[in-house]
């Protein structure tokens, strides 16, 4: 709807919990249909690594820029969200993404990916989330303690712990 509204126009969709902290004029700066968060991280089980990478898609931002190709995503992203039976909007994400051949796609800048406050410091979107705050106040609680043992001993090769946005991959080999 926003890209029927605003024709010719760069659309930026944002979580409603996200936090701008500057100009974020240069999220749009992206080349290719559809601007994106890829998230990677080694599996594991305990503490064995294995021979399989987990990817998923952060749909916290998401840049669409006015083509042909950024229409086709999302109209082939809602069609897998109403088909899916997760109901997930990011695991339909990627599933689309996977099948999205003829769409261009570009990461998202690490500053505009819309991460956690307290992992981007320096970032102009973030993220604060109703679970950081309900985390926050149960620090040092049984029930949070608890909760990270069974995190990190039960729920082998499911935890977002060594989690790693592609983009942040691409500057750091950038940079040396």
């Amino acid at each position: 709807e926003a890209m029927n509204a605003y024709p010719g126009k760069t659309i930026i969709l944002m979580d409603v919990d996200c936090h701008i902290r500057g100009d974020i004029s240069l999220a749009a700066n992206v080349d290719g249909d559809v601007g994106i968060t890829v998230l990677a991280r080694n599996m594991r089980r305990g503490r064995k690594l294995q021979h399989w990478i987990a990817t998923e898609c952060s749909s916290r931002v998401v840049v669409f820029k006015p083509t042909e190709g950024a229409h086709t995503f999302l109209e082939r992203w809602s069609a897998q969200i109403t088909r899916s039976s997760f109901n997930h909007d990011e695991h339909s994400m990627v599933w689309t993404y996977l099948s999205s051949p003829g769409v261009r796609f570009d990461y998202i800048k690490p500053q505009y990916s819309g991460r956690e406050f307290d992992k981007m410091p320096g970032g102009v979107i973030v993220h604060d989330s109703a679970h950081n705050a309900q985390r926050r106040s149960e620090r040092g609680t049984i029930k949070q303690f608890l909760r990270n043992f069974e995190r990190r001993f039960l729920r082998t090769g499911r935890t977002s712990r060594d989690k790693t946005p592609l983009a942040h991959v691409q500057m750091r080999n950038r940079l040396g």
